[in-house]
């Protein structure tokens, strides 16, 4: 039977027949045999990988580092680096191990490429050989740190106590290619002391060995500065921050003017323009020539040019026929033009007629030939009568028509024509005047403010109404209390600057004077003792165009007072009282200083035609002394004089018409020396503000006569008839062109 056995077993061997291998072999000729194979011992994980694709692996290959134990103290461990912000809760490895091998995590069969493990914690893969026998190998996944190093972010937020931007928040995206910051900050600005905001993807920021804190730590910018970035996994990057100031982008003009200068056209006196929005307007006096005129301006621009031509203040002349722009540069480049145009006013003559009803007619003036233009516009009526004089606004844009009730007549003036446009006076409402007062309304030399003095109880009492900045009209005004006395208040006077006035009392047998400081606002407060005059009413308050003096004369008596004026508070200090001489006995008719302020001039009638001339010692004492009279030759009682505009000669008006014009040495001595007599001028003689021509009423027509340059007058140049048969007043004005 054996033998039968083996033969089998030989046929199925020759047959290529191969049969599976028994476990277990009892008969002892099995080990005998020389075709025996003993099972594998083999139980190695040979590779070990995480590979992309499945949910949770990352998404490049990571490899697991294979170390065999080499002592029995040793675990065979496995470790997995995963990128930094994998997770490790769901991952699925790919790897190979031992042939006939089986891999087991506990009692969970393990399939390459397709088991899911949570690798948060340590794993024991056991290895199982063919033979029964395992191997532990403890893999281990970490997340390996950061290597993310960047600025994402960097600026400068407005911070007290630093010199950061105050108002808005600089930002900038770093180059994270160039490693580069750069931070321009605006105009002005100051490089040292600031604090940066950043946002970092590393660990750590650095300048130098100063760790950097966003929103707290303070670097000096005014050289690049170093930012270093630690990651957390040690590595570093740096950034090069460069901070740079930028150029303004200003470029206004800030002041616009001509300014006298030699050689120019430029105006005798200082003209400044009126900047609205990038327009500029300048009102030159009458009569000026456009060409050949040098402006002085203030910029905040780096260079302005005017068609191509570098402008240098106070230097480059231009032709104003027509506008120019200013084309005004920043200093980075930006630029605004500015139209300029600068243009003579005009000069326009208003006539109030009376005969019942006043009426009020307006004509210009052509101060290039001396010809009166046809009348402005229609003819105003004031039924209140008796009226009283027209009082122009500094800046001609308004003309107030007085009278002695308590309606004074307001009217706006147009600019470009000269054209009256009828207006209402705001509140408060003028009362009834007992000494004429609405005759004569006080305007500042700001042209800030004007007054209007009346009766409104006792003591006397004046309204202030502020005047419009843009429109030069008065808006709503207020009651003030001026005067100190039961009298009503008759005049007031500024200093030039306009920071004190002078209330005085011209209509009882007393006079009184009282100095004022003129408040911000318009208001009046009490500077200084009272000065009341008991021989007599006061005339002619006038003050010096200095400022530093006023003088005050009789207009029944003989005497004249001089005051010196405190430039501090505006307080009167008297320094003479004292008779002119010869002693005019019927008082004075009028005051005037001359442009020079050196002399007080005036006029009386009685016991003679007399004009008096005095000059105010220089040499310490400031007293007035005689320096001249001059006995006037013209027939009938002078009632004014009108100095021309140079100063040099001395108009006197008579009432029978007549007109004396006198040369006078207004620099030195004030010796006076007849010029001519004039005939048939009229009354209420003016002249022009260009100093050209002479204007009065001859026979119910307005006449202009041209002033010769030694004084004399020559035939009128032209004449206008006015609505109406007697004429009382008129007013010369110069009238904005724009």
């Amino acid at each position: 039977m054996r033998r039968f056995l083996w033969g089998a077993l030989a046929l199925i061997v020759l047959a290529g027949c191969q049969l599976p291998m028994v476990a277990e072999l009892k008969s002892p000729l099995d080990a005998k045999s020389p075709s025996f194979v003993p099972k594998s011992a083999d139980k190695n994980l040979l590779t070990f990988s995480l590979e992309p694709g499945p949910i949770g692996n990352p998404a490049k290959t990571v490899s697991g580092k294979i170390t065999e134990a080499t002592t029995a103290s040793q675990d065979n461990v496995v470790e997995l680096t995963l990128p930094f912000g994998s997770t490790r809760d769901k991952l699925v490895a790919t790897f190979t191990f031992s042939a006939g091998a089986t891999v087991k995590i506990g009692t969970v069969a393990q399939v390459s490429a397709t088991t899911v493990n949570d690798f948060t914690n340590p794993l024991s893969y056991i290895v199982t050989a063919a033979d029964g026998t395992t191997k532990t190998y403890k893999v281990t996944a970490v997340i390996a740190k950061s290597d993310q190093k960047d600025i994402t972010a960097f600026s400068f937020v407005p911070k007290a106590g630093t010199n950061n931007p105050t108002t808005e928040t600089i930002t900038v995206t770093p180059d994270q290619t160039a490693k580069t910051i750069t931070v321009t900050l605006p105009f002005n600005s100051v490089k040292n002391n600031l604090v940066a905001t950043f946002s970092t993807s590393g660990s750590k920021v650095e300048v130098g060995t100063v760790e950097q804190i966003s929103g707290t730590t303070a670097n000096d910018f005014t050289n690049a500065v170093t930012y270093k970035v630690t990651a957390a996994d040690g590595t570093d990057k740096v950034y090069t921050v460069t901070v740079s100031v930028a150029a303004s982008s200003a470029k206004e003009i800030t002041e616009f003017k001509f300014v006298p200068t030699a050689m120019t056209n430029n105006p005798s006196t200082t003209i400044s323009g009126r900047i609205v929005g990038t327009d500029i307007f300048v009102d030159l006096p009458s009569g000026s020539l456009t060409n050949n005129l040098v402006a002085t301006f203030s910029t905040t621009g780096s260079a302005i040019t005017v068609a191509g031509v570098n402008q240098v203040s106070g230097t480059t002349p231009n032709s104003f026929a027509s506008s120019l722009s200013y084309i005004v540069t920043a200093a980075d480049s930006s630029t605004r033009t500015y139209v300029v145009s600068a243009k003579p006013k005009m000069t326009v003559v208003y006539v109030q007629s009376a005969m019942g009803s006043s009426f009020i007619d307006s004509f210009i003036l052509n101060t290039s030939t001396g010809v009166l233009g046809p009348k402005i516009g229609g003819t105003f009526t004031n039924t209140d009568a008796p009226s009283q004089r027209l009082v122009v606004s500094p800046n001609g844009k308004f003309l107030i028509h007085g009278n002695t009730a308590s309606n004074m007549k307001l009217f706006g003036v147009t600019a470009g024509t000269g054209a009256l446009v009828s207006a209402s006076m705001p509140s408060p409402a003028l009362t009834a005047s007992l000494v004429s007062s609405t005759k004569n309304p006080a305007i500042d030399p700001l042209g800030r403010f004007m007054y209007v003095l009346q009766q409104t109880g006792l003591p006397g009492g004046a309204v202030q109404f502020p005047l419009d900045s843009t429109t030069g009209m008065p808006s709503v005004g207020s009651n003030l209390t001026v005067g100190n006395g039961v009298n009503p208040p008759g005049g007031m006077v500024f200093s030039p600057n306009g920071k004190f006035a002078f209330v005085y009392e011209d209509m009882m047998a007393t006079g009184k004077l009282q100095a004022y400081m003129v408040g911000s606002d318009g208001s009046l407060s009490v500077q200084g003792a009272t000065f009341e005059w008991t021989a007599g009413k006061m005339k002619g308050v006038v003050v010096d165009p200095t400022g530093q003096y006023l003088y005050v004369a009789q207009d029944n008596g003989p005497e004249m007072k001089a005051f010196s004026i405190n430039q501090t508070n505006g307080a009167l200090t008297l320094v003479e009282a004292a008779a002119m001489a010869p002693s005019p006995a019927g008082g004075y008719i009028q005051v005037g200083i001359d442009p020079s302020g050196q002399f007080v001039v005036a006029i009386a009638s009685v016991p003679t035609e007399t004009i008096y001339v005095a000059k105010r010692n220089t040499s310490g004492s400031d007293a007035l002394q005689t320096a001249q009279t001059y006995t006037l030759t013209g027939a009938g009682p002078p009632i004014s004089f009108t100095f021309s505009k140079d100063g040099h000669k001395i108009y006197v008006n008579y009432d029978t018409g007549n007109l004396e014009v006198l040369d006078w040495a207004y620099a030195t001595s004030g010796a006076m020396s007849l010029v001519e007599l004039k005939t048939g001028i009229g009354l209420d003689f003016t002249i022009d503000p260009t100093g050209k021509y002479g204007l009065a009423f001859d026979g119910g027509v307005l006449k202009a006569w041209p002033l010769a340059a030694n004084g004399s007058i020559s035939s009128p140049s032209s004449n206008q008839s006015p609505t109406g048969t007697t004429f009382q007043y008129l007013s010369v004005a110069e009238i904005p062109a724009q």
